[in-house]
């Protein structure tokens, strides 16, 4: 579990591990680990009531290699339904080119 950080100040990348104990930036599948890697720049859509949870977020994307141009604040907390379905995309997706990275990015 992370930590309550500053606002505007991300934990060290040492902090945050997922709960099976590994360091985010190594990831199972590769090119997660490595955003600016991908073929596509990747979107982080992010939706919220606290300016302070969503800064916080912000910089731990930045650690993890993403571009402030990739992180699309999306508003309130209503946005977050669109956002969250998404998720019904992912088996379909997985069924039909196996366990790569993709991601649900807009077209800039």
């Amino acid at each position: 579990m992370l930590s309550r950080q500053q606002p505007g100040r991300a934990a060290s990348a040492g902090a945050a591990r997922d709960p099976g104990g590994q360091d985010p930036q190594h990831h199972a599948l590769p090119g997660h680990d490595r955003p600016a890697d991908l073929s596509t720049p990747p979107t982080a859509y992010l939706s919220g009531d606290d300016a302070d949870a969503k800064a916080l977020t912000t910089d731990l994307l930045a650690d993890l290699g993403w571009k402030p141009e990739w992180i699309e604040d999306l508003g309130d907390i209503t946005t977050a339904r669109a956002t969250e379905a998404l998720v019904l995309l992912v088996p379909h997706v997985l069924r039909r080119h196996g366990l790569r990275p993709f991601a649900v990015s807009l077209a800039r």
